[in-house]
């Protein structure tokens, strides 16, 4: 009789509660997959649903997450310590941005935190600020209104001397890891949705690609990330192994690589007629009407990746 009460209370489907817990519904299913978070219901056709104790439960993990703990230690506690521990965070919080909690709401106040924490250095709070990022805006919202602009920052920061070289690099790894964490811990919601994403040979900048793999794992596909510097068979190998529906790449620099073109255009040959080959970067830019030439996408910004996402799902 019990199970039957706490089985009617579970009313919620599957995007109330990640809306009402401030989560993406697959990084809901992740939590509830693979740390037990919370234990949904189920409807008469068998969809996920969701209490009112469950979506406070995850509103307050959420909240723990972005006071910078991981998912893993504080998935498993009960409701009285989680609520001492976000109370805790928050004093914290406060008392590090003096009060002013508005400093980091929004996509605006999360990159200028970030800029700051890059100036002095505070490597935990640039970490900080972009766990916040990516849990409180959508995948491609985070990537082209913080990551993005703070990329492209650091790099004229670096070239005008505005930041030693070692804190540039720093900074660098601390947005690769964090993007790498991102993309991994969003589950696919469609298995069949699979893509592979690389850098081609002598392209060494993968953060472009990182950016790529966070915003399709966001638009629920599954993610292969290769990393940089990859030769154009390779790449198709791994396309055909895994299935994929699409191969992404990332080419910025150099964009005079006599190599470049010629290696597009062997992968383009290699791949199936079905797998949808996009390029996306500065160099992708320069050689566009080449790579369109063997039937690429080029992708000037994240919107067109959406849209080169949703072409190749439309493919059989």
């Amino acid at each position: 009789m019990v199970e039957d009460a706490d089985n009617a209370k579970k009313r919620h489907p599957i995007r109330v509660a990640a809306g009402r817990s401030g989560l993406t519904p697959g990084l809901l299913r992740v939590w509830e997959s693979r740390y037990g978070a919370v234990a949904p219901g189920r409807s008469e056709k068998g969809q996920r649903r969701y209490s009112d104790d469950d979506i406070e439960q995850l509103r307050l993990l959420q909240q723990a997450v972005q006071g910078g703990r991981r998912i893993g230690d504080v998935a498993s506690l009960e409701r009285a310590e989680l609520e001492a521990i976000v109370e805790e965070d928050r004093r914290e919080t406060t008392r590090r941005f003096g009060g002013d909690l508005g400093v980091v709401e929004g996509s605006a106040g999360i990159l200028s935190a970030c800029l700051d924490a890059v100036e002095r250095s505070d490597v935990d709070q640039l970490r900080h600020s972009l766990d916040r990022a990516l849990l409180g805006l959508s995948a491609i919202e985070a990537v082209q209104e913080v990551v993005s602009p703070l990329m492209r920052r650091l790099g004229e920061m670096w070239a005008q001397g505005q930041v030693d070289p070692a804190h540039e690099h720093l900074a660098t790894v601390i947005v690769r890891q964090v993007l790498v964490d991102a993309a991994l811990s969003i589950g696919p919601s469609n298995g069949n949705q699979r893509i592979v994403i690389a850098t081609p040979t002598g392209q060494m900048h993968e953060i472009g690609a990182l950016e790529a793999a966070l915003c399709a794992a966001g638009e629920g596909w599954s993610v292969t990330y290769l990393g940089a510097d990859l030769p154009a068979a390779s790449i198709a190998r791994a396309a055909r192994d895994r299935g994929a529906r699409m191969v992404a790449l990332s080419v910025v620099h150099p964009d005079d690589d006599p190599e470049l073109v010629p290696q597009i255009e062997e992968l383009s040959r290699a791949l199936d007629e079905n797998v949808v080959l996009a390029v996306g970067g500065d160099a992708a830019t320069k050689h566009a009407d080449r790579f369109r030439s063997v039937g690429a996408i080029v992708m000037n910004d994240f919107a067109d990746l959406r849209d080169a996402l949703h072409e190749a799902n439309g493919r059989r």
